[in-house]
């Protein structure tokens, strides 16, 4: 597995253990007990990492399955980003804001899972003499 390969999973880790913090934050937020400005920054932070990876996945030749999920794990992040944004006056943003979190946890799983796939099959293949 390339260096790059490398760090990109890792990349990828990274953005699912953050959208999982997030998750976290916003509930302690609902009850009232986290400052929403945390929530924001990280979400900002969960967003350059996921465009971040995206370059890598594109510049690091790792399929298009990978560059596919990254693009629209991605553009829903922006979504998101605007839709958290808005939600500070608007109850229709935070409405559509909690279920596409949701669906960016699952996305953002799904894709740390197509990279350790491939990182996989890279090693198999190296074993073999591919």
């Amino acid at each position: 597995m390339s260096r790059l390969a490398m760090v990109a999973r890792a990349t990828a880790a990274l953005v699912l253990v953050l959208v999982l913090i997030q998750a976290v934050m916003a509930g302690r937020f609902l009850s009232g007990d986290w400052a929403i400005g945390t929530h924001g920054v990280v979400g900002n932070v969960v967003w350059a990492g996921q465009l971040v990876l995206v370059g890598l996945v594109v510049i690091g030749g790792l399929g298009r399955m990978a560059v596919l999920v990254a693009a629209v794990l991605a553009a829903l992040l922006t979504v998101q980003l605007g839709l958290g944004y808005t939600g500070r006056t608007s109850a229709e943003a935070v409405a559509w804001h909690v279920p596409l979190g949701v669906a960016v946890f699952g996305l953002a799983v799904h894709q740390l899972g197509t990279l350790a796939r491939r990182a996989g099959a890279d090693l198999r293949g190296a074993r073999s003499g591919r």
